[in-house]
């Protein structure tokens, strides 16, 4: 037994244990519940289906709801994926920056808070631009051919007989 003066008590909804073993006994106890009922976060809280997951103090069924930010949301189908505190499907949507966008296709990406069309957009730090052509790359926000220009320390240059590196 430890003296008067080093055992410290912590009071659990679940349980009243020693600092000391806070962990290993505050799981033991967890473990032990059956049926109906289990602990979240140190509260006994009731089984909302035989699948049951914790989502704060709270038990939630993940077969019909998910935990976004800290909060049970209803799924929006079985792939439900969460954006911040936003549930969304992603067959239909996408995350971009926190904030949840209508795919435009399978080539959909994000840029930013922004989405867009892979296939015939780039995104150059965090600014949507148009492909111009095959060879299109980024040089800053600025979208040039690479097969007639280069980008040197994020200004387009044009490539010129045997000079084809930044100089």
């Amino acid at each position: 037994m430890l003296p008067r003066k080093m055992l410290k008590l912590v009071l659990f909804s679940c349980v009243l244990i020693p600092m000391s073993n806070t962990f290993a006994f505050q799981r033991n106890i967890c473990e032990n519940f059956a049926g109906t009922k289990m602990c979240c976060r140190g509260r006994i809280v009731i089984r909302k289906g035989r699948n049951s997951q914790c989502c704060g103090v709270h038990s939630y069924d993940p077969s019909m709801s998910i935990c976004c930010g800290g909060q049970i949301k209803l799924r929006h189908g079985k792939d439900s994926m969460c954006c911040g505190g936003n549930v969304y499907n992603p067959s239909l949507s996408m995350c971009c920056d926190g904030q949840i966008r209508k795919r435009q296709g399978p080539n959909s990406a994000c840029c930013g808070t922004q989405h867009y069309k892979h296939a015939s957009s780039l995104c150059c730090w965090g600014v949507v631009r148009s492909k111009q052509g095959r060879h299109s790359m980024c040089c800053g926000t600025n979208v040039y051919k690479s097969d007639l220009y280069m980008c040197c320390n994020g200004k387009i240059k044009a490539k010129t007989g045997k000079y084809t590196e930044c100089y």
